[in-house]
């Protein structure tokens, strides 16, 4: 950072100072063995109190390993979020976002199920979403009268939309930096590459891994010209200085328009999936006081 000042512009020292380390870590990913750089992945945490507030068990549900986190203050019996990570659907596990779980789970008093989803290029698509999918509809029969909230961040908030248009009952969307359009190539994809943690050339080296042989623009994947209408209430945080902004914005109008009732929050200075540094950046209190506010409004308890 000495040797180069350039940062984006109001973006405070720790914040770019975070983004280039975890661009350093993906740029070494992209040149290492897909397992190497998931073992890399899951070993990098952030330290965070919270973990010690928690209970992780590991179950099956619907033939999936899932990690389930419950706060030991389980004060909201009645809701639960189901977590689906990112990772492009190639790397990402549970594991690796054990502390930024445990901080929403202690936050809101719920406890969280996240899928274990199976990852290309070994399974390409529609692996990851049939298993989110299979995950959200057997916790729905479960728990027929409870509220369910599907959560997801970059890839895994596009699997939390994927289950809700494939017609899992989902009673609202969190959504983190979701990557709604894995074609995009323009705009923000370009402009914000100084100031985001990934690159265009890796996310689409890793949507070719995941899609392979499949329709590029199916609507499982792809929602640039998905039917929205039926989406649940969406609440959505993003970044301005992230690659995926301008089609998150798009993603947003064009829900609108559809009639989808929207909450949205942009945090102009920072970069993609800021809010798993919890609680690192000053933002990501707030960041995460956001999303805790926005399950109180639309949980039983």
């Amino acid at each position: 950072m000495l040797k180069n000042r350039q940062r984006m512009s109001g973006r405070t020292w720790m914040t770019e100072f975070y983004a280039r380390i975890t661009r350093l870590i993906f740029e070494i990913g992209m040149n290492v063995p897909v397992e190497k750089f998931r073992k890399m992945l899951n070993a990098v945490t952030v330290s965070n109190s919270a973990i010690k507030k928690v209970n992780f068990k590991w179950t099956e549900i619907s033939g999936i390993s899932s990690l389930t986190v419950k706060p030991l203050e389980n004060t909201n019996k009645e809701s639960l979020i189901v977590y689906f990570h990112g990772g492009a659907y190639i790397v990402g596990s549970p594991i690796g976002y054990k502390p930024f779980l445990a901080q929403i789970a202690v936050n809101t008093g719920m406890k969280i199920i996240a899928p274990e989803y199976r990852l290309s290029p070994e399974y390409p698509f529609p692996a990851a979403q049939d298993d989110c999918l299979a995950v959200l509809k057997s916790v729905r029969k479960d728990n027929p009268n409870s509220t369910i909230i599907a959560m997801g961040d970059s890839a895994g908030g596009a699997l939390a939309i994927s289950t809700a248009l494939s017609g899992a009952k989902i009673d609202a969307l969190m959504l983190i930096s979701p990557w709604v359009e894995p074609t995009a190539d323009s705009g923000s994809m370009l402009s914000n590459e100084v100031n985001d943690i990934f690159t265009l050339e890796f996310l689409s080296r890793s949507y070719a891994s995941h899609i392979q042989k499949s329709n590029l623009l199916d609507a499982r994947v792809n929602f640039l010209n998905a039917d929205l209408s039926k989406l649940p209430r969406c609440y959505i945080q993003y970044a301005g200085g992230e690659l995926l902004h301008d089609q998150i914005v798009g993603f947003i109008d064009r829900a609108t328009k559809q009639g989808v009732a929207i909450k949205v929050d942009v945090y102009e200075k920072q970069f993609h999936v800021f809010q798993a540094l919890a609680p690192i950046l000053s933002d990501t209190k707030d960041a995460i006081n956001k999303l805790v506010g926005f399950v109180t409004h639309n949980t039983k308890d």
